[in-house]
């Protein structure tokens, strides 16, 4: 009980600083299914023999009075509050069944749509490459759980689609407890409670503006006068000598470029002219 009162208060502590659980609203949506309880038997008179139906008054009781194993096994802080919430027989970290969660450091700069608070999006900086993207996301998007320490959880972070400015990444939150693997589903009287490992938390979907393919250009020197580009309104040129003459003055480079990008923001374009010769005049 102290376990999961903590933690209830940490996560209202997160909240206050600003650090926003993606699924607090999941979970308290999720508790308010669980008491609207349909399908289940009063004991407020007492417990009943050969009742196989949920306790309309304590979801964690059968109406026998037994213990609603499923129910207990998949709540929050089931899996550390030093108690055999599954039923075998064992108390131990392999019973934990309450899913990791995704925790946002600064949640308001990811808020790009005033009409739908739930999308994610950053538009702080366009990133360069794909590793540019993770750190950040990883590091804006650690995941937090019931029971795990830091050491079990990971965020796996994947390209799912879009390109440039709608590039969206998926990120899902997970718990991996090595002790853990292989394990066998477990068996308490009438039920059989399946275990998860790794165990998938919700995933979340982050829209982030990458560019990592740099611009193609292309450039170089027409044979003749035809289309000629222009850079401030200047064409470039080059020294020859005029008409024959002896003297040297300036004659049309015919220089041309083109510049293209996989993304259609604008391209910032600069034509630098360089020579080792003196210049005459």
């Amino acid at each position: 009980g102290n376990i999961i009162t903590t933690f209830a208060a940490t996560q209202q502590l997160k909240v206050m600083l600003g650090e926003i659980s993606e699924g607090l609203a999941e979970d308290a949506e999720e508790n308010e299914n669980r008491r609207r309880l349909s399908d289940c038997v009063s004991t407020a008179q007492g417990f009943q023999l050969n009742c196989t139906k949920v306790s309309c008054e304590d979801q964690t009781r059968m109406c026998d009075g037994s213990f609603n194993y499923p129910y207990v096994a998949s709540l929050k802080g089931a899996g550390c509050d030093t108690l055999d919430s599954d039923g075998d027989g064992i108390i131990d970290v392999c019973e934990d069944r309450f899913p990791p969660e995704l925790v946002v450091r600064d949640a308001e700069i990811f808020r790009c749509d005033e009409d739908d608070t739930k999308k994610l999006c950053y538009n702080g900086k366009v990133f360069k490459s794909e590793k540019q993207v993770k750190n950040f996301l990883e590091y804006q998007y650690p995941a937090t759980d019931d029971c795990s320490p830091t050491k079990d959880l990971q965020v796996q972070i994947e390209h799912t689609q879009g390109l440039c400015r709608d590039t969206v990444y998926t990120l899902t939150p997970m718990q991996n407890i090595s002790a853990c693997n292989n394990r066998a589903p477990t068996v308490a009287g009438i039920f059989t409670i399946p275990f998860e490992n790794p165990l998938i938390g919700n995933s979340k979907e982050v829209t982030i503006q990458l560019d990592d393919e740099a611009p193609v250009i292309q450039c170089g020197f027409r044979p003749d006068n035809s289309s000629i580009n222009k850079v401030d309104g200047k064409t470039l040129y080059h020294y020859l000598p005029r008409n024959g003459a002896s003297s040297m003055g300036m004659s049309d480079a015919r220089f041309f470029y083109n510049v293209t990008d996989n993304c259609e923001d604008s391209i910032h374009i600069e034509v630098a002219v360089k020579s080792n010769e003196v210049q005459d005049n």
